[in-house]
Parts: C-alpha cells; structure tokens; sequence
C-alpha cells in the first residue's frame, strides 16, 4: 500500500525535517534500506544524515507554529471538538510514522495494520482528514525551529484544546522543569559515555516526551549525538500519550521503544513501536539490553541482521532514570 498522505507531504513543505537536531554527519548505512513508504523512508534517512545547520531558536516563531495549531484545530467547519481532532491527527502521525519504522525492522504484519488503522482515522475525520497534512507541517517546523524542545505538551495543554484528562490530575511538566532535572540526572554524563558507547534513558511515564527531549538537548550542548549514543524506553498508560512519545522523539531522530502500559503494575503493554531512529541505532550497536561495548572497540555499522526482540532496554547498559 501507499504510504500516508501527510508522511510525504510533510516532507516536501519542511525539506529535511529537524536537522538542526543533528550535531554533525551521522550517515545511515546504506545496508539499512526500508521498502516501500518513500515518504518515511526519506524522513528517517535524512533526519540520520544531515549535518546540523546554524538554526537559532526563535521562540517567537514557535508560538506563532503553536497559534496557528490550535487555530486549525478550533476550525468550526464540522463542528468536531478540538481535543477530538487533536486526537484524529494524533493517531494518523503516529500511525504514518510507525509503518516506517515497522517495514524498516520487517514487521510487515504490522506495517499492514498501521496502514489500515490510518485508512480508519481518515474516515472517522470525514473532510476533516484533509487538514491533517498541515497539522502534521506546522508541527515539524516548530520542532525544527524550537531545536527540538517539546511542542505538543503546550498544544494539548492549552485551554482551547483541552485534550488532557485534568479530572485524573493530567498535568504536564514544563519544559524548564524537564530540562533541569535532566541537568540534574546527567550530571556525570561525559564520563559515562567514556566508559560505554551508549546510556539507556528510562522514562516510565511519559507524557508527550518532554523529559525525553531536555535529555537529548542536555546530550547536544555537551557535544555527544543523542541519536547515536542514547536508547530510551518509555511507557505511559495513556494512548494518547504514548502517541505523542512516539511522534516527538521519532521526528527528533531518537532512538528507543515507547510502550503504552501500566508502568506501576509492570502489566505487559497494550501496544508498542520501536522509533525510526531505532534502526540506525541497532545496526550500529547491536541490542541496546546487551552490555554496550566501549567506543573504541564497538563494532562498525553493518546491515542490520536482527529485528529488536522487544525486550526492556535497560538491563546491563548504565541507566539514567529521571524519577
């Protein structure tokens, strides 16, 4: 089947999406091809291979890409609810981006279902669906220029959308907040990395990914590539959560797995998704649970000869946990 609509076209409006969140070369192995779906096939290679521009955030410019989201979501025509459209659009990003992923790691099975749970949504969105490639451009643009920091927390938060579940206590952190504690908790991250190719990033309720992503710009101002020597595992029991997870750390090129299920409980997850920058990491450094091995003796990049096993990420790497 084709790929998704809004996947390609969200492409041809951004160039190459985020590469600002790229601090230098990292060229994809041309081994690692991923069939079909060329619009993610070419987000996901050019988000590995890009070399970092002279982007300076602008923060004027992110809330004006915010404005403009929530403006498209408060669109009267149909009278659907903001936080429902928030949510259709959500699910088809989530969906556009996992099937790349998914083909690239041969899970065609589940690259199938993706397809099909897309086909779905624009159905549900009726005339709606045709807004969803904007939504999709507006919030690439503002992760590329805001360098990555969280965008769609001050989306779902806002009181014209109102998709959080307050009624529960469903509050995000601030992204100020999420970027002193990984200060805080990556204190000794320069000589961790001396010592292992990589650290595994536990993130056990993650809301839209904000803390996920002050961990990653914490890696950038210290000079290390988060999408190189960084795997995250992360899980929130909300589906809408573990979607926006999905979406930001995928289109910021980071590696990982995003579960959704009961952390507390340990149940085992309702659904899961390795990100797109999960296949260079792989064909790289092999499974990210095994002992990662020091820089100078880790191994080239290769083809990838393994799909992930699906097994917790964060068994005999050194773990920073952000709670």
């Amino acid at each position: 089947a084709a790929a998704p609509s809004f996947a390609t076209w969200s492409m041809k409006i951004a160039g190459a999406p985020l590469a600002s969140c790229v601090p230098g070369p990292v060229p994809i192995s041309g081994a690692v091809s991923i069939p079909g779906t060329p619009g993610a096939e070419r987000m996901g290679a050019e988000l590995m291979s890009r070399t970092k521009p002279p982007v300076v955030e602008t923060d004027g410019r992110v809330a004006r890409y915010r404005k403009d989201f929530i403006k498209l979501l408060n669109d009267h025509a149909g009278g659907d609810a903001p936080w429902r459209r928030f949510e259709w659009w959500c699910e088809a990003a989530y969906c556009a981006l996992a099937k790349g992923a998914a083909l690239a790691l041969h899970q065609t099975d589940r690259a199938e279902a993706l397809e099909t749970r897309y086909a779905q949504v624009e159905a549900r969105a009726g005339q709606y669906a045709k807004r969803l490639p904007e939504l999709m451009g507006m919030a690439v643009m503002a992760l590329e220029v805001g360098n990555c920091r969280d965008f769609l927390s001050s989306v779902v938060s806002d009181d014209d959308v109102s998709a959080l579940n307050r009624h529960c206590g469903q509050f995000f952190t601030p992204y100020e907040v999420s970027r002193m504690m990984a200060e805080m908790t990556m204190h000794d991250l320069d000589a961790a990395l001396a010592e292992k190719r990589f650290v595994t990033v536990s993130e056990p309720a993650s809301g839209a990914g904000g803390m996920l992503l002050a961990v990653a710009e914490v890696f950038r101002q210290r000079g290390h590539d988060p999408t190189t020597r960084m795997w995250f595992d992360a899980g929130d029991i909300s589906p809408l959560c573990y979607q926006m997870t999905y979406i930001q750390t995928t289109l910021c090129g980071m590696a990982g797995v995003v579960r959704c299920q009961n952390t507390l409980s340990n149940d085992p997850p309702h659904e899961m998704a390795e990100t797109f920058g999960a296949v260079h990491f792989l064909a790289r450094n092999g499974p990210p649970h095994h002992s990662p091995l020091p820089p100078a003796v880790a191994p080239p990049v290769a083809e990838l000869p393994f799909a992930l096993d699906r097994e917790p990420a964060i068994r005999g790497a050194v773990q920073a946990s952000l709670f």
